[in-house]
Order: structure tokens, then C-alpha cells, then sequence
């Protein structure tokens, strides 16, 4: 259920184009997505504006993870975790939606910051985030990394879990720790990486899914053959003909624009990301998640955790305690991660309404 995009390595790199493997989007999430247009289309204009007029705060959490105490390994000044976390507010401001910052960790793990985001690593980011996810379901947590293999970001789409279930653990964002405001990633330095990738988080597809035949299920963001590069001075227009009105939208936070490009998101994805959100996530708002599992690991490095605990639109300084750097000696030995958890049987799933009105299913 993720979504990522791809970048040149981190700090002071030129980046031709805004690239994401979200090529795959999962059927139950495309399924809800059609639903969704479905209702949208028959509710009147009444109650898209009230939709429109909704707020939310979400409960935030800021990971920092880096493979050693400086930013260029990934360890964030505080300052630019505020210019972050203020960037974040800014452009969802005209949804209703804003973030309320719980707290800040920060983790040295040199094995965290920088293993790759492919299946082969599956075991190690979820030992990460079991360690250091916090809140429900309803809670969005993103995960600060220099990442590696010229990943921007990578983020899930929201759907049905079980609390401390494995998706319920891997749920969160994953952002390139070089492209928050000034974080050194040419082109990418606004803070607008988190942003897109928080809206997947919601519930939000790329304005060119699918191409111009397939589109992203919400019918105020014109059909886009093809991902933008760069920032044009005029919108392309690569979906012609009278079925596709409109250029493509280039400012969009959900396409591929350079930051300094993207600024919007419309009213009918803002109705999506409540669509989404009141599926999924509001029945867990308030909650404060399940406790933690018990989980061995064995790690090659020494995990520094420290806390700064903020308020949402406040942060303190804090004093950052580290742990002793180990003994070195000439031996080399090298240990494997193991993660062993306990898992349960899984529950026979409840199929919602909306499957059964898309499918014409009568369960009485």
C-alpha cells in the first residue's frame, strides 16, 4: 500500500525530475477511490461545501533517524524540523487540515537511516517502526532517513487494520531527511516532499494515474498523460479532446512539479481526503494505540534515542542525551537483525457496505 519517490542521493545534488515508484496502487484502495467518485457525483453541491468546510487536526510524530550525529548523516537541526513541521501546516492550511506536533525522537542506527526501501528490507523497517511508531492509527508519523537509492519519499495509502497488527506497525511515511526546508536537495528544499507524501497518506493519487484514460478519481483535477518535469512557465495540456477538459495541474501537490512549483490541492481532493479519512482512520482519533510488542533484535550499531517533546505550534530546546560510544577493539565481528514477533490469528475480515454497493452484493 506505499507510494515513493525517487531523487538523487542526499545534500547538494541537481535532480532532473520528481520520480515515484507508485505505479502499482492497490485494488482495494482504487475500489474505494471509485466509490468514493461515485458519491461524490450524486451528493449535491451542498454537501461537497460543507465537506469543504470540515477541520481536522491530526496527531503528528517526527522520527529523525540518522547514522551519526551530524546533519549530513541525517541529524536534523531543530530549526529545520520546526521550518518542516510549519511548511506542513502551511500547505494543507486551505483543506482544513492541520498537524498538531506530539513529539520529535531522534535515533542514531546507521543500519535505520540507511537500508534500502525494497522488499529485501521489509524485516528491518518494521523493527524500526516498532520501536518508534507512536499514537493510533488516526496518528501520522513520518520517518526521517537519508534513505538511499535516490529515494524523495515513500508513503502507504490508508485501508482497513487491525490495532498492532504488521500494517498497522508499517503504516507512516518514509521522507529524504535533505529535502525539508534548506536540507541541501536542489530543487527539492521546500518541504514539499513530506507534503505529497502525506497526501497518499490520506488517501491521495498522482493527477496523472492511470494516464489520461485512467485519472485519480477525483473530477476537479484535470487528466494528466504524464508526470511534470520541472516547473514550465505555461501548463501543458497532455490529455486533448473535449472528454479531457482543463491543462494539467502543474501546481498540484500531488504531481511531480519541483517545489517551488507546487501550492494546491483542490476542493474535490479535499473531499477525497475526508472520504478516506472517515473510512479509515476517525474511528481511532483520541486513541492512544496499542502497547508495545515485545520484539528481539540484534543490531551491528548503538541506537541513540532521544525525545523532544513540542506543542503544536511551540518548541522547546531540549538537552539531547547520548549513550557512550562502545569500546572498539581489532576484531570485526558482524551480527545479523533478527526481529521475532508473535502473531495472531487473523481475524475473518467484515466486508464494508460500499463493496457490497459497488457489486450489487445483498447480504440480508
Amino acid at each position: 500500500m506505499r507510494s515513493f519517490i525517487t531523487v538523487l542521493p542526499f545534500l547538494a545534488f541537481a535532480v532532473d525530475a520528481r520520480r515515484c515508484g507508485n505505479e502499482f496502487v492497490p485494488a482495494s484502495v482504487q475500489m474505494a477511490a471509485r466509490y468514493f467518485d461515485r458519491q461524490d457525483k450524486i451528493a449535491d453541491a451542498r454537501t461537497i461545501q460543507e465537506s469543504a468546510e470540515r477541520t481536522l487536526v491530526i496527531d503528528t510524530y517526527f522520527h529523525i533517524i540518522a547514522s551519526d550525529q551530524t546533519e549530513k548523516g541525517g541529524y536534523l537541526p531543530q530549526d529545520k524540523v520546526t521550518a518542516q513541521f510549519d511548511a506542513l501546516n502551511r500547505d494543507f492550511k486551505d483543506t482544513g487540515i492541520s498537524f498538531a506536533l506530539k513529539d520529535t525522537t531522534y535515533t542514531v542506527n546507521k543500519d535505520w537511516a540507511t537500508f534500502s526501501v525494497d522488499n529485501d528490507s521489509k524485516d528491518l523497517e518494521y523493527t524500526m517502526k516498532k520501536a518508534l511508531r507512536k499514537g493510533s492509527y488516526a496518528a501520522l508519523n513520518v520517518y526521517y532517513r537519508p534513505l538511499g537509492d535516490g529515494l524523495l519519499g515513500i508513503c502507504v495509502f490508508p485501508e482497513a487494520v487491525t490495532p498492532g497488527d504488521r500494517t498497522f506497525i508499517l503504516d507512516g511515511c518514509q521522507v529524504l531527511t535533505g529535502s525539508v526546508p534548506d536540507g541541501g536537495t536542489a530543487n527539492y528544499q521546500q518541504g514539499k516532499t513530506a507534503t505529497h507524501e502525506i497526501g497518499h497518506w490520506l488517501g491521495l493519487f498522482h493527477t496523472f494515474q492511470g494516464g489520461c484514460a485512467g485519472g485519480d478519481s477525483v473530477d476537479d483535477t484535470p487528466a494528466q498523460r504524464s508526470p511534470t518535469n520541472g516547473c514550465p512557465a505555461t501548463n501543458p495540456d497532455t490529455c486533448t479532446g473535449t472528454q479531457y477538459p482543463g491543462v494539467d495541474p502543474i501546481h498540484n501537490f500531488m504531481d511531480y512539479s519541483y517545489d517551488e512549483c507546487m501550492y494546491e490541492f483542490t476542493p474535490g481532493q479535499t473531499k477525497r481526503v475526508f472520504d478516506f479519512w472517515d473510512q479509515y482512520r476517525a474511528q481511532y482519533a483520541g486513541e492512544p494505540g496499542p502497547e508495545p510488542q515485545p520484539t528481539t533484535t540484534r543490531t551491528t550499531t548503538t541506537a541513540v534515542v532521544t525525545t523532544r517533546t513540542t506543542t503544536t505550534t511551540t518548541t522547546t530546546t531540549p538537552v539531547i542525551t547520548t549513550t557512550p560510544k562502545p569500546t572498539t577493539t581489532t576484531t570485526t565481528k558482524t551480527t545479523t537483525t533478527r526481529t521475532t514477533t508473535t502473531k495472531s490469528p487473523t481475524p475473518t475480515p467484515s466486508i464494508p457496505d460500499w463493496w457490497c454497493d459497488i457489486f450489487g452484493i445483498n447480504l440480508t
